[in-house]
């Protein structure tokens, strides 16, 4: 389907070819309507599989694509694996439905330019990711250009590189700066002749010691760099990430090797991938791992108790009362009762323990068995901790809490998942043996004083 949407007004977005991969119709009358609003001399064909998206992006020249996470099948991140090994370099932005930042990590990794969430998806969202991708785009391709420019000659690499938005250097083999462009100051903060006749590596770098030294110089001139990744320090001292990629260019008989280093400064990025790593296994109101988190967390620690041979306690602890808090008090109240039962798991555990909200009102500990944390030992530690907390706060209730505890035994090794049911059914139990405990007591008359 190809739509072509009148002018309605001025947008600094130029002409462009869109491919929209989507097979939900209502979403793609949306995103026909942003895209007329945003571009209206823009144009978009739509398919809604990704055997056709594959066939349309062998012949046809688009500018920017869309895909859509839930191909039926077939996911959208599958296609932007297989339509990136096929050769296209355009800027493909990755839509879902729900938003997950695990995806999101995956799709950047994979080479998407962006990804957005349809919810809430509007014309200031679209048009910045479009702005964005197509700037990257852009900047990619300046920087080819310049790698097809730099064989051949001198004096045009010169300018080129000068113009660059990227950090460019010439290094002898030892590391020292022979030249340097103006981007290289721009982004470093030192003045040309503070990097020429330095050592690169050591004035950029100066947390690595000697001996990564050694290693980093032996790798560029043995194998180089492409495109990886490492910290450097500002000249005002704030830490970059810079991307290196480095080629080694044979000069001319007894004239030795030179090193071109091409860096580009990717602060910003590395921020937000390592931001969304961490919202993807940390739960947003308390602080404390999520599910995914705590699990790929504790199931490393369960490996490391089955190789040494120790082992390890699973403490699953059933906040109480938080549906009739937030029913009487308001979700707010239910909110702070959460983040409380959080602080009040941290001040019961150690630094060293695996501590994670898995659902609703659960949360769950991991920790090596031994004095003083025995099963016994915990509970009265955990019910000592409330007790401290109720005290010292003032609220409309008490915080209680129903525990549950599984043994982990190195010599019948079990999943995490595993050992956390067990650790709630014991908590469950533990939970009604306090219920029928209680009817028994409401029951029982008093006898006359």
């Amino acid at each position: 389907m190809a739509a072509e949407h009148p002018r309605r007004r001025s947008s600094d977005l130029p002409r462009l070819r869109i491919l929209l991969v989507e097979d939900n119709p209502d979403d793609v009358v949306l995103f026909g309507e942003l895209l007329g609003r945003i571009a209206p001399l823009s144009r978009f064909d739509h398919v809604d599989s990704p055997d056709e998206a594959r066939r349309r992006l062998h012949g046809a020249g688009y500018d920017l694509c869309f895909f859509d996470y839930e191909l039926g099948d077939e996911t959208g991140l599958d296609l932007l694996h297989t339509v990136r090994a096929d050769g296209y370099d355009r800027p493909i932005i990755l839509l879902t439905g729900q938003g997950d930042e695990t995806v999101a990590v995956k799709a950047m990794r994979a080479g998407a330019s962006d990804y957005l969430s349809k919810h809430g998806l509007s014309v200031g969202v679209l048009g910045g990711a479009i702005r964005h991708a197509m700037q990257l785009y852009e900047t990619e391709q300046r920087r080819q250009r310049f790698e097809r420019a730099l064989r051949l000659s001198e004096q045009r690499y010169r300018e080129l590189v000068n113009r660059l938005p990227l950090v460019v250097g010439e290094l002898a083999e030892t590391g020292e700066a022979r030249f340097v462009n103006e981007a290289a100051s721009q982004v470093t903060g030192y003045a040309a002749d503070e990097l020429v006749g330095r050592d690169w590596w050591r004035l950029l770098a100066p947390d690595l010691d000697a001996a990564e030294l050694d290693l980093l110089r032996q790798r560029v001139l043995a194998e180089g760099l492409n495109a990886i990744e490492m910290p450097a320090r500002h000249k005002d001292g704030r830490m970059l990430t810079m991307e290196w990629s480095t080629a080694v260019m044979r000069q001319a008989e007894g004239g030795g090797e030179t090193i071109v280093c091409i860096g580009m400064d990717v602060t910003e990025r590395a921020r937000m991938r390592d931001e969304l790593m961490w919202l993807a296994v940390r739960d947003e109101l308390t602080g404390l791992s999520n599910r995914r988190g705590f699990l790929t967390l504790a199931e490393q620690q369960l490996k490391a108790a089955a190789r040494d041979k120790h082992s390890m306690l699973a403490v699953f602890v059933d906040l109480d009362g938080l549906k009739s808090i937030n029913d009487q008090l308001g979700h707010a109240e239910g909110d702070r009762a959460l983040s409380d039962m959080a602080e009040v798991m941290r001040r019961t555990f150690r630094g060293c323990d695996v501590i994670g909200r898995i659902g609703g009102d659960e949360f769950v500990a991991l920790v090596t068995e031994g004095s003083p944390f025995r099963s016994d030992g915990i509970i009265q530690r955990l019910q000592t901790v409330l007790a401290q907390f109720n005290a010292d706060e003032t609220r409309r209730y008490y915080l209680s809490a129903s525990i549950g505890v599984a043994r982990y035994d190195p010599d019948t090794p079990i999943a995490i998942d595993h050992l956390v049911n067990r650790a709630d059914s014991e908590m469950y139990e533990n939970k009604q043996r306090r219920r029928r405990r209680d009817v028994v007591r409401k029951a029982t008359p008093v006898a006359a004083g």
